[in-house]
């Protein structure tokens, strides 16, 4: 059984457990308690539209409700402003309210047990260190191979893995560093996981990390669409291998009462073709990159499109490559997997008609398996125009500041006739640590690392909304295109965050929390006008009962294609 060291604090595990609204905070709070098999009792939210709902078999409840139960827990998302969500409550009220990253613990179960460390390395070093703090002994080690030096290096039993008893009694830990620290340390616990699955061992096996990575949590929408297709009937299957992830999502089904249809290999899924998909829905067990890919390929071979929802996965099913990233020394970092210095290009180089796009995520060609609206632009200009190249700047993350950045440092080289920016979502909240939004801030987050009192200068603090901001950039971006020579499109992109009289989905999947992402997208859907500096397409998608997104920012091919229309429609007036 697959365990993660931190899991709920024994002090709140007899309590009633409840996560605090039905956000896409909230349900990011619910995956990584899904994940450590923490059975809350429901959702509490200050809204009469979602009380008496469900979300994942637990009931969406209101104030009152809780106010009159005892030994109440309510676990806020990091990102909640706690005094906001007291207001809701009577000064008087005997209920707990802590954060996420507050609740969690050492697993106190481990203290009446033999624990066994698989390795002898740094990652030992920490887990020893925290077990003693917790008052958990270390038993004793094991090793993939063991040697006499090895044994040489500790008084304590260095246990041959089949050495190890299978019994409840002892209890072994993945002891490398956690994700974030070297790539090689991430590979060797999963060959670890892997070496003591492939040696069928029954014991408990805990990793020092996340079974899941943040970042897979961050952007998926895994719980949202599990809890979507049981509530429409569907049944429901595990697509992959019974194994410790596998048998993991087993049984967070079944806590939450949700019937796993059975797991399907290749095989039994070319089996399933014939008699149809319709009414079915697949959650791929796969967590490392590639895994993912190949089995995310092999459903839409079948004809379940991520563009329809039918799959989801524990891991973010939406790439079709291994993202890498090596340092960039303006604008942060920039994927190594690029046609060009991070830069994607589309057509022949030597063309006349030459284009240059810049933004985030939503505007990359080539990391997404859903067809971007580049791709339809690109087609359609090269068509109805001809001899045209496309040099796509656009990345991960990727703010307006970036984007002028970029076009000031390689905009020029490539000699662009037009500049497209299509942004607005990576500009939703202020940036940590920086009084000044004209920063890049992941240089902060390193020096951050290496001395967390560190002093830094941002630059003058400059007190604007977002909004206000953005268009300021904008011009900028503008400006800057015109000094080349180029023609500037600015387009303000969907986001359906911040739509007003969204129903539940839409909440789990588009409302958060983070920083002030909602007020801030107010004020852009409240200034935000039709003018010759940007084409507003905020909105569009607001009236539609169609599908759009595949997450919370990203779109549907469908959309794409939409997007595309409007863009090329307003490049060609232009052109």
């Amino acid at each position: 059984m697959l365990r993660e060291l931190y899991t709920l604090a024994e002090k709140y595990v007899n309590k009633k457990v409840f996560i605090w609204e039905t956000n896409r905070n909230s349900m990011m709070v619910f995956a990584m308690l899904a994940y450590k098999r923490v059975d809350i009792c429901g959702f509490v939210t200050p809204r009469e539209c979602f009380r008496g709902e469900k979300i994942m078999n637990r009931p969406v409840v209101g104030i009152e409700d809780v106010s009159q139960k005892v030994d109440v827990v309510i676990i806020l998302a990091d990102e909640c402003d706690k005094n906001e969500v007291l207001e809701y409550f009577a000064k008087d009220v005997r209920i707990e309210f802590i954060f996420y990253s507050e609740c969690l613990a050492v697993d106190y179960r481990l203290r009446d047990k033999k624990v066994i460390l698989y390795g002898m390395g740094k990652g030992c070093e920490q887990v020893q260190r925290i077990l003693e703090e917790n008052n958990i002994s270390v038993y004793g080690y094991t090793l993939t191979t063991v040697t006499e030096r090895d044994r040489a290096l500790t008084e304590k039993k260095i246990y041959e893995i089949e050495e190890i008893p299978e019994t409840d009694e002892f209890q072994i830990i993945i002891a490398v560093m956690p994700r974030g620290g070297y790539k090689w340390q991430t590979g060797y616990k999963w060959e670890m996981l892997t070496t003591l699955e492939n040696r069928r061992r029954v014991n408990n096996i805990y990793l020092y990390d996340t079974v899941v990575t943040n970042w897979d949590v961050n952007d998926s929408v895994t719980f949202q669409l599990i809890d979507k297709a049981y509530k429409e009937k569907k049944k429901i299957y595990i697509y992959g291998p019974s194994n410790e992830y596998g048998k993991l999502l087993d049984e967070v089904f079944d806590i939450y009462e949700i019937s796993n249809e059975g797991f399907v290999d290749e095989a039994l899924l070319y089996d399933m073709y014939y008699e149809g998909f319709e009414n079915k829905f697949f959650v791929v067990n796969a967590v490392r990159r590639q895994d993912i890919i190949e089995k995310c390929n092999q459903l839409e071979k079948m004809g379940l499109s991520l563009n329809e929802l039918a799959y989801t996965g524990i891991g973010y099913v939406n790439k079709v490559v291994d993202y890498r990233t090596i340092p960039d020394c303006l604008v942060n970092y920039v994927p190594s997997c690029t046609d060009y210095k991070g830069i994607n290009i589309h057509g022949n180089r030597e063309a006349k008609n030459r284009i240059l796009v810049l933004g985030g995520s939503t505007s990359t060609t080539g990391y997404f398996r859903i067809k971007s609206w580049v791709d339809f632009l690109y087609e359609r200009i090269n068509k109805e125009i001809g001899d045209i190249v496309i040099y796509n700047f656009a990345n991960f993350g990727n703010d307006v500041v970036i984007e002028l950045l970029k076009l000031i440092r390689d905009g020029y080289h490539v000699k662009p006739g037009y500049v497209i920016s299509l942004s607005g979502v990576n500009n939703k909240c202020y940036k940590d640590w920086t009084i000044n939004q004209f920063n890049v801030t992941e240089p902060v987050r390193w020096l951050k690392k290496l001395d967390a009192d560190c002093n830094f200068n941002t630059g003058l603090e400059i007190k604007e909304e977002m909004f206000s901001f953005w268009v300021r950039i904008q011009k900028s971006i503008k400006a800057v295109a015109e000094i080349y020579g180029a023609r500037y499109l600015g387009v303000l992109q969907p986001m359906n965050i911040g739509k007003k009289n969204k129903n539940m989905f839409e909440t789990m999947v588009f409302e958060e929390d983070a920083g002030d992402a909602e007020k801030n997208i107010k004020v852009f859907r409240e200034q935000a006008k039709e003018d010759d500096l940007y084409l507003n397409l905020l909105t569009i998608f607001d009236d539609t009962n169609e599908n759009m997104y595949t997450d919370q920012c990203h779109y549907t091919e469908k959309a794409n294609q939409i997007i595309a229309e409007k863009i090329t429609d307003a490049l060609l007036r232009i052109m």
